[in-house]
């Protein structure tokens, strides 16, 4: 098999075994190809940053023990058998981990209209889906630093973030319409989108009271995205104007 590093899913169409291009750490790649040689479609890792003590999976809810089985042979190698979804929701797979069989996803493409985050959420959701079997290893075999980061780079209180929030709803209402959700997977969902109707309402406050003006055209873009999403800004604001009044 002809296995190739990428670091976007269209530079990956002559692979076999398409991989995201990051610092690997330890075997990485050899464990990838031991899972997907053992008939596994799929194989994510744990993985670390450089701010942080903690891996990601020190850090999120799912209790991937719970939902695997060991692989045989050497190193802490599992295959997942628990719900696809919860993969993405409750742990999100970082792309920069990811190996996959090209065979099984080879029309999955990152979708171009998003631009601060989400597109690669959406192409995890889809590929943990189509993949027949998926591995994965509890130890961190990727370390990340912040690098040129578009979601990382925006300030709040600008016009900038508040398109970052507005792409956050919008990725999570595909994966709400796109998906059939069991009812904690739509409450996950849910508690998300109203976090950050909220987190749009309190940037444009913050804006406003800095004197910062909104783009009609970002307005726009966010009530076209979440059309009830105003209506949930009256509380927020009633309770902003009390404060202010209060002293």
């Amino acid at each position: 098999m002809k296995a190739e590093l990428f670091d976007h899913p269209l530079h990956a169409a002559n692979a076999d075994l398409p991989a995201a291009l990051d610092q690997f750490l330890g075997d990485h790649l050899a464990n990838a190809l031991k899972a997907l040689d053992g008939g596994c479609d799929l194989y994510f890792s744990n993985i670390s940053t450089l701010d942080s003590e903690k891996s990601l999976f020190d850090l999120r809810p799912l209790d991937l023990t719970a939902f695997s089985r060991p692989i045989e042979g050497p190193g802490r190698l599992f295959e997942y058998i628990g719900d696809r979804i919860d993969l993405e929701l409750k742990l999100g797979i970082w792309i920069q981990t990811v190996v996959y069989r090209y065979e099984v996803a080879n029309d999955l493409r990152f979708a171009e209209n998003f631009r601060y985050c989400g597109e690669d959420n959406i192409f995890a959701v889809n590929l943990v889906k189509r993949a027949r079997r998926i591995a994965f290893s509890s130890v961190p075999e990727v370390r990340c630093g912040k690098g040129v980061n578009l979601y990382q780079s925006v300030r709040a209180g600008t016009d900038k973030y508040a398109l970052r929030v507005i792409d956050e709803i919008r990725y999570r209402k595909v994966i709400l319409r796109e998906n059939d959700l069991n009812p904690e997977q739509k409450l996950i969902v849910g508690e998300a989108i109203k976090h950050y109707r909220i987190n749009y309402a309190s940037n444009l406050l913050s804006m406003l009271t800095a004197g910062s003006l909104l783009r009609p055209s970002s307005f726009w873009r966010y009530v076209t995205a979440d059309p009830l999403g105003p209506l949930h800004w009256v509380p927020l604001m009633a309770r902003a104007a009390k404060r202010k009044w209060q002293g």
